[in-house]
């Protein structure tokens, strides 16, 4: 039990089965790949968010002008009217 003991309980990666550590590397692999495609799938939706969000602001941007564009109308046709 002293610190100088020869035999240890850790391996050295040459001593490791090589099993073990392709198992390893095939998690980190599998890990990597399967966040990646769950970045990919977020990335889409936040583009596909901003795309919403740009729209909708254009559509409230056409609305206002048709309101205004309206009651242009509808101020010009009331004076029309009574200058008649």
């Amino acid at each position: 039990m002293a610190g100088g003991d020869d035999y240890s309980s850790e391996r050295k990666l040459d001593q490791t089965p090589t099993w073990a550590v392709a198992g390893v590397c095939a998690i980190i692999i599998i890990v990597s790949i399967a966040l990646e495609k769950v970045l990919h799938k977020l990335g889409k939706v936040v583009s596909f968010l901003n795309l919403l969000i740009i729209v909708l602001h254009s559509c409230s941007f056409l609305k206002e002008i048709f309101k205004r564009t309206i009651n242009c109308i509808g101020e010009y046709y009331f004076l029309c009217i009574l200058n008649n």
